[in-house]
């Protein structure tokens, strides 16, 4: 072989290897992460509680629901449970519907058997209610939050009819069987609507977290529920409900941002989790992150 034809040689096994790496045309979703049914779940759960929200919200601030009685307050302080599910001390939080409406005390970090949490909640009984449903979780970072104990709690008939204070231990269930959980203590207090010598109103900003009721139960929401907070006003004094909040509205600069940002990521979904975000960038940019992982 001569010089030329050793290199013609080198260059026609070079464009065989090369034919042989190259397959041809990559499908558009090579190496792209589709959000699962249960992700896309949580994004559908949070646009409803979103909406839900906005929707109590106005409500409040313009007039008082026709199917509510009264304002009931829930102080939830402690729990004393029966065991440490897990090789670690447990995360607790609790959760707590009244009616349609859910809220969730913050996580006692460590808290174990013995969580401490004396959070207080605003909301209204709508009529028929009289009771309250009450959840324990254990926080987890890996895996899906598990549900440790469970009770319906009855609201004292001393406190809708009387308008007393009243506190007390609750028995909770769980896997160690019907009332053998643990117990909880709560405190209950109760203002009926008719009679009342205080208004009230809600203060912008601190609403509840109002959403669809979901099995699904490793939401991690991108949002921090907050309770109602009431503040008194003397009887008689109007006043005067605080103009509304418009939406946040995504740019088509913006939306094109994060568009480029999460290209496997339907454009519906990062409207909604804008939306759920309030408009808050950073916010919607961790909670997409989440959503590709």
């Amino acid at each position: 072989f001569t010089m030329a034809e050793s290199a013609d040689a080198r260059l026609i096994a070079s464009v065989d290897r090369r034919k042989d790496v190259f397959l041809g045309q990559l499908p558009e979703d090579f190496l792209r992460v589709q959000p699962t049914t249960q992700q896309l779940q949580e994004v559908s759960d949070h646009e409803a509680a979103y909406n839900l929200q906005m929707q109590q919200n106005a409500a409040a601030q313009g007039f008082t629901p026709s199917n509510v009685i009264g304002t009931i307050s829930i102080t939830v302080l402690q729990a004393k449970l029966a065991k440490n599910y897990g090789m670690t001390r447990m995360d607790p939080y609790a959760r707590l519907r009244v009616g349609h409406t859910v809220y969730e005390t913050q996580t006692d970090s460590n808290g174990a058997k013995t969580p401490r949490w004396h959070r207080t909640f605003q909301c209204y009984i709508p009529r028929g209610v009289d009771s309250v449903f009450i959840e324990v979780f254990d926080e987890c970072a890996f895996t899906p939050d598990e549900l440790i104990a469970w009770a319906t709690v009855p609201i004292p008939a001393n406190v809708l009819r009387g308008g007393e204070t009243h506190e007390d231990w609750y028995p909770l269930s769980g896997k160690e069987g019907e009332n053998k959980e643990g117990m909880m203590n709560l405190i209950f207090s109760y203002l009926p609507l008719s009679g009342a010598p205080m208004a009230t109103r809600v203060i912008p900003g601190q609403v509840p977290l109002v959403a669809m009721y979901s099995p699904v139960y490793n939401i991690n929401p991108c949002y921090s529920p907050m309770p109602v907070t009431v503040a008194p006003v003397p009887y008689g004094q109007v006043v005067q409900p605080d103009p509304p909040r418009r939406p946040p509205q995504l740019t088509d600069d913006l939306l094109q941002e994060l568009k480029s940002m999460f290209p496997n990521i339907e454009e519906s979904v990062i409207k909604s989790v804008f939306e759920v975000s309030r408009g808050d960038k950073t916010r919607t940019i961790n909670c997409l992150l989440e959503l590709g992982t």
